[in-house]
């Protein structure tokens, strides 16, 4: 391990760069030390994310309402007579706003996940030219992403707003958004490095993922899923996705208006804590191969 001098904005810093002597808890101690690095990155992907668009931040608000839009005339439209798939709790009959309470957390899930899938082997480059812990441009990465799923979940609560249903169960967003981002992380550092060594991982990851969309209730309730179809456990193995849980959370947190059950903290809890170390520890064992195999 040696010690060396970085500069980091206007600030200098030492720090150490490692070989493959760090731990598991040292490997987040590295992390630590170069926070202002991870700083000045998020920073940056901020400002060049919308360079050179005429509308620029307004495309954090265009996307998701425009999806949002073609889902609600689409399945709306489809599903319009299906009172038992959207529920009419407290007057609420806006099949808008009953999709857009979870696709808040599928969007959230998205843009981590494949963020850091894809930041990792963005960043091999620079890091021949310039040391820094390898997680450090993923949480750069993930924290900038993160930005643009605030700005939806705002979209959210002034729709709510402006129908003048809002109560005090929309609080618990705050830690469903960022038990969702926990387990999405998990994903991403599980595939980043094989990601970085085989780009169809992404590929296939995007594949996987408009499959997740249509098997997790988003544009219907877990409650319509069959118990058993031709012998499957259909309803068992909806419950075995943690996201089913984080976007039924949401949606009973803003559209239901009513506090999830323990178990479902619990899960949620569970399979993010979870996620996130078993990320942790894979991808630590598989960076260094893929930074000196690149």
């Amino acid at each position: 391990m040696t010690e060396s001098e970085m500069t980091f904005g206007s600030e200098q810093v030492r720090v150490f760069v490692p070989g493959r002597s760090l731990g598991f808890i040292g490997r987040f101690k590295e992390l630590k030390q170069y926070k202002q690095f991870v700083i000045d990155q998020t920073r940056r992907k901020l400002q060049i994310r919308y360079n050179r668009s005429l509308l620029g931040w307004a495309w954090s608000l265009i996307h998701p309402l425009a999806i949002l839009l073609i889902y609600t005339l689409v399945f709306g439209t489809i599903l319009a007579g299906e009172r038992n798939i959207v529920p009419n709790p407290d007057g609420l009959e806006s099949f808008g706003h009953f999709l857009f309470s979870a696709l808040v957390i599928w969007f959230v899930f998205q843009q981590v996940s494949t963020t850091a899938i894809g930041a990792f082997a963005e960043s091999l480059m620079l890091r021949k030219r310039l040391y820094f812990p390898p997680t450090a441009p993923i949480i750069a990465g993930v924290v900038a992403g993160l930005v643009g799923n605030g700005v939806e979940i705002v979209v959210l609560l002034v729709a709510f707003l402006v129908v003048g249903s809002v109560s005090m169960t929309f609080l618990g967003l705050l830690f469903v958004v960022p038990l969702t981002a926990m387990f999405a992380l998990g994903v991403g550092l599980v595939l980043a490095p094989l990601n970085a060594r085989f780009r169809d991982v992404g590929h296939l990851y995007q594949v996987i993922l408009r499959l997740a969309f249509f098997t997790t209730p988003i544009i219907y309730t877990a409650d319509v899923v069959p118990e058993t179809y031709a012998g499957v456990p259909l309803r068992r193995l909806l419950q075995l996705n943690p996201v089913s849980w984080m976007t039924e959370a949401s949606r009973s947190l803003t559209f239901s208006q009513q506090w999830p059950n323990g178990e479902a903290w619990l899960v949620m809890s569970s399979a993010a804590v979870l996620s996130l170390c078993i990320g942790w520890y894979v991808f630590h064992r598989l960076v260094d191969d893929v930074v000196e195999g690149f």
